[in-house]
């Protein structure tokens, strides 16, 4: 009898801890519009030293099939795809923020593309803010910094997009390095030593051209003014390009732009 009854009590508790873990985070309405880049360049600020670099020649193109999409965490939040948003650092590095940004712009790596964020996003407009995520720790910070040298802009994309995405913060982060492994920076133009003129649907045909498996309509290239601000990639939740929503587009309204070398 004593047996039974401890049974009983164990596979109860068994039904009662399935159901909890079993939670998904919500998330909450749209916005109009897209992410600002020029809002959140002031967020690249840190406290951390930087981690181990890793450098841009052994960045590693995922390859496509089944067994590649069972390793990638995968989200059921309900949103649509990600927008993996690649920030061109010299241009950052180029802004007053960039200028008191010791751990960017002044350590012995020069970077080129860094991570901005890996953003869920619905059709139209985004979610974000959707709260009830656990805190960051600094394990998970430092193990950013290398393509996310800030760990300001690391807090601020977990609290801001990583909470939509229905995901832990270890599987959000691990998410977005897989993600930023997808992309290849076109020849000619991953370390430049001086400025770069070109037009921008030039340079967009160079993604293209790198990178076999997007299109003209899973990316978009962002200026300010007339430099080189961001690329922006468009994924489904297998990391696998996607046409990009309404509010991804590019802007770049200038005959030529200019890519700023590292520095």
């Amino acid at each position: 009898m004593l047996r039974s009854s401890t049974s009983l009590i164990l596979h109860v508790a068994a039904l009662i801890a399935f159901t909890f873990t079993g939670v998904t985070l919500g998330c909450g309405s749209p916005g109009d519009g897209e992410p600002s880049s020029d809002t959140e360049a002031a967020l690249h600020s840190t406290a951390f030293p930087e981690a181990h670099p890793v450098p841009e020649d052994q960045v590693v193109v995922l390859e496509e099939g089944a067994n590649q999409a069972a390793s990638i965490p995968t989200s059921s939040a309900a949103f649509d795809y990600y927008v993996l948003a690649l920030s061109w650092s010299p241009q950052h590095c180029a802004t007053p923020a960039g200028n008191r940004d010791s751990t960017q712009c002044m350590g012995p790596r020069p970077f080129g593309f860094i991570v901005h964020g890996l953003w869920p996003q619905y059709e139209r407009g985004w979610p974000e803010d959707c709260g009830g995520g656990p805190s960051l720790s600094p394990t998970t910070i430092r193990s950013m910094m290398d393509i996310m040298p800030s760990e300001r802009l690391i807090r601020h994309e977990w609290r801001k997009h990583g909470t939509c995405s229905g995901l832990a913060p270890n599987d959000y982060f691990a998410l977005t390095r897989k993600a930023f492994s997808v992309f290849q920076t076109p020849s000619g133009y991953g370390t430049p030593e001086s400025a770069i003129n070109v037009k921008p649907a030039s340079y967009k045909q160079a993604i293209l051209d790198a990178n076999p498996s997007l299109n003209a309509r899973t990316i978009a290239v962002i200026c300010s003014g007339r430099f080189l601000q961001e690329v922006r990639i468009c994924l489904d939740k297998n990391l696998q390009a996607r046409p990009c929503g309404s509010g991804v587009r590019d802007r770049c309204n200038v005959p030529e732009m200019i890519v700023r070398p590292l520095r």
